[in-house]
This record gives structure tokens, sequence and C-alpha cells, in this order.
């Protein structure tokens, strides 16, 4: 009788000590030690709000050409895309995307935050490194 007693409070005291001082049985049902792990609506949100900013971020430059471009081309102009700016006198040959490209730093920056994004969806409040409730 008095082994199993023993080990009642050696069990005890090795989870109070490995757990930071608070014991398992000591919580109350529901209580958690990570606040923000239950609350699975608020990493959705922040998982698809940082995917859709990185969505943003990565095709911005792309976006707000196109609308300068267009906005040139409706007051019936041509859009000299070597100087960037609208000419009214003559005709500019379309030059692609690809050719005129302007860096990948703001795709790489898009997909950074995409990324981010897809694993807080994923792995937010999750139960992930937490002792067993």
């Amino acid at each position: 009788m008095a082994r199993g007693r023993i080990t009642h409070v050696t069990c005890q005291c090795l989870r109070k000590t490995a757990y930071g001082g608070m014991l398992w049985p000591d919580r109350k049902f529901g209580q958690t030690r990570y606040p923000m792990a239950g609350n699975r609506s608020l990493w959705r949100f922040l998982g698809v709000a940082l995917i859709a900013i990185g969505i943003i971020v990565a095709f911005r430059p792309r976006i707000s050409e196109f609308l300068v471009v267009e906005s040139c081309l409706d007051r019936g102009g041509s859009y000299d895309y070597s100087k960037g700016w609208c000419d009214h006198a003559k005709n500019h040959p379309y030059v692609p995307w690809s050719a005129r490209s302007h860096g990948n730093t703001p795709m790489l920056q898009g997909l950074v935050f995409v990324l981010g994004g897809a694993f807080v969806l994923v792995f937010g409040g999750s139960r992930i490194g937490r002792h067993p409730s």
C-alpha cells in the first residue's frame, strides 16, 4: 500500500516539475495553458488574411500597370512600355510582361505570406507540442 502511495506522489512531482508547476489533475475541464490554441476561428481568419495579403503583394505591380495601360488606351493613346507613360502622338508595340520583368521580389514576398498563411491554417490552434490533457 505504501509503495503505491509513493509512486503516486512521485508521478505528481514529476508532472509538476516537467510542466511548470501545473498538475494535470488540478486543472478544470476545458482549461488550457495555451489560450490561443482553442480559438480555431481566429487562427482560420489569420491564415486567410495572410494568404490574401500574399496574393495582393504578389500581383500588385501587374494590376497597377494594367490599370495605367487601360486608362491610357481608353483615352485614345498608346502606352510606351519602355518609358512607362502614355503617348498620344505615335503607336508603340506591346511588350510582354516577361520581357520587361521588374524582378521577382514582389512574387517572392507574396509567396512568403501565402506559405505563412497556409502554415497557420494547417497548424494554427492544433495540439502539437502540448502535453496530453
